[in-house]
């Protein structure tokens, strides 16, 4: 039997250590490409916030920023075999296509090395001749007027939201909510219901109301639990990208059905409704909320399944919590979470 001489096992030793050493410089280099991107999507969304896009542009700019960026990282792993270079000139490539006369003073002077340059120019391209498309096709829904129909005072919000371009529809009818009967016992029977759902409002669900309402926020959700998983550059990308078409998607099939048939909101029939918080101004069927909720809780629990639970406690919170704030109609939240999670199993069956 003969055993390993000491050179070479020295020279194990220093194979095993160049190993551990290109692991680290590997996962080095997606920490920092996962920190360049988390500082890059919060500034874009700083200015994004101070911007005068209109609400689709800026429904838009999201979806099309994430599917982007996703497109750039694949295209760099397939030419360089890693993650490498920088994410400001395809994200700041894409700001300019919606606001071309303001600029990201953050990232003005930042040298980019000329490979991240040349792949963003073509990503952006893409997306450029795509938007081009998709803003010829944007048209507001006409309006529908007389007794039994939504109106305002105020101008509506996301009368042309249905006209978008889909990521993975067909259309955004592809699964429109079916028409509801206008009669006057089937709105009592569901004006009743809603009373029974708002009665008990307690400190814990007016919390939910408003969080709701006023602050959250699907991809920071998303975000929040891939941080403290820290979640690969790989795979943040894709579900961000997913995630935000996805969610584009459901939105403009909501917003389809909304200014198809322009079904009040409760309190327009019963004044005994007395709304928690301001209701939107838009048609009532179906419920935003609970159609986005649907949606995104498929694609997380696609990506990660292990938190299904919370993803569907979360979709239904979200729902719910318009019913309690007495803003909409239980066939809403109902027809919403069918049309959501239609659109939801098309985005990841692609």
């Amino acid at each position: 039997m003969s055993y390993p001489t000491t050179e070479k096992l020295g020279l194990n030793m220093w194979i095993r250590v160049l190993c551990l050493f290109a692991l680290l410089l590997t996962s080095l280099e997606g920490a920092l490409q996962s920190h360049n991107l988390k500082e890059i999507n919060q500034t874009t969304s700083y200015y994004l916030k101070k911007s005068t896009l209109t609400p689709l542009a800026r429904m838009l700019f999201e979806a099309y920023l994430a599917q982007a960026q996703n497109d750039f990282a694949y295209e760099m792993l397939k030419e360089k075999g890693s993650f490498q270079g920088s994410f400001v000139p395809v994200s700041l490539g894409i700001w300019n296509l919606f606001q071309p006369a303001t600029i990201i003073s953050e990232y003005e002077d930042q040298y980019v090395d000329p490979d991240s340059s040349r792949i963003a120019a073509g990503i952006v391209e893409k997306y450029k001749a795509r938007l081009l498309k998709e803003s010829k096709g944007i048209k507001n829904y006409p309006v529908r007027e007389g007794p039994g129909f939504w109106t305002s005072d105020k101008k509506p919000y996301g009368m042309n939201f249905g006209s978008l371009m889909p990521w993975h529809l067909k259309k955004c009818d592809q699964f429109r909510c079916p028409p509801i009967d206008h009669k006057p016992a089937f709105y009592r029977k569901e004006l009743e219901a809603l009373k029974g759902h708002m009665k008990g409002l307690n400190l814990d669900k007016l919390t939910k109301i408003n969080y709701w309402a006023y602050q959250a926020d699907w991809s920071e959700i998303a975000n929040t639990y891939m941080d403290e998983r820290n979640t690969p550059l790989e795979l943040r990308l894709k579900v961000n990208a997913t995630l935000k078409t996805g969610l584009s998607d459901a939105m403009g099939a909501a917003f389809d059905a909304k200014y198809a048939y322009w079904i009040p909101r409760p309190a327009m029939l019963d004044l005994e409704i007395q709304p928690v918080i301001q209701a939107p101004t838009h048609p009532s069927y179906p419920s935003g909320h609970s159609t986005v909720g649907a949606t995104a809780k498929v694609i997380l629990t696609h990506f990660f399944p292990e938190n299904k639970s919370e993803w569907d406690r979360l979709a239904e919170e979200s729902g719910m919590s318009r019913l309690w704030a007495g803003i909409h109609f239980p066939m809403d939240h109902n027809e919403g979470k069918i049309l959501g999670e239609k659109v939801g199993k098309q985005v990841v069956s692609e």
